[in-house]
């Protein structure tokens, strides 16, 4: 059985096109990053995804950003996101991206951190 979509099958370009919100993307439009497959709306949207993924891909791998600095590994869902310095976040549900806010940017470090631990073992 096939992995599902990255993002939940958002068009994670999308998210920072000013958009009202993110879209939806295609199975016409694919593009693959760190052994998942991302779909787009446009192919100009995949191929500025494949140009340059790390500036679109989410943070965390999708999971949550509130979990990840609570050293919980929680899928994230894409319909509860926050673009914050340029870098695509997403929470587990309305309730957790509330928390998440009102303590951004330390949780942001806290979620950083344990990522970078967290990639720096499995490459040991």
């Amino acid at each position: 059985m096939p992995m599902p979509p990255a993002a939940g099958g958002h068009d994670v370009v999308s998210y920072f096109g000013g958009n009202a919100k993110p879209v939806m993307g295609s199975l016409d439009f694919t593009a693959t990053h760190d052994g998942m497959t991302y779909l787009f709306a446009t192919a100009s949207n995949r191929d500025a995804f494949a140009a340059n993924p790390i500036q679109y891909a989410p943070q965390y791998g999708g999971r949550c950003a509130y979990a990840m600095a609570n050293n919980a590994d929680v899928k994230g869902d894409p319909r509860f996101y926050r673009i914050e310095g340029g870098r695509l976040f997403f929470n587990l549900n309305a309730h957790i991206h509330e928390q998440w806010e009102r303590d951004m940017d330390n949780l942001i470090r806290r979620s950083d951190a344990r990522w970078n631990a967290t990639l720096a073992r499995r490459e040991a």
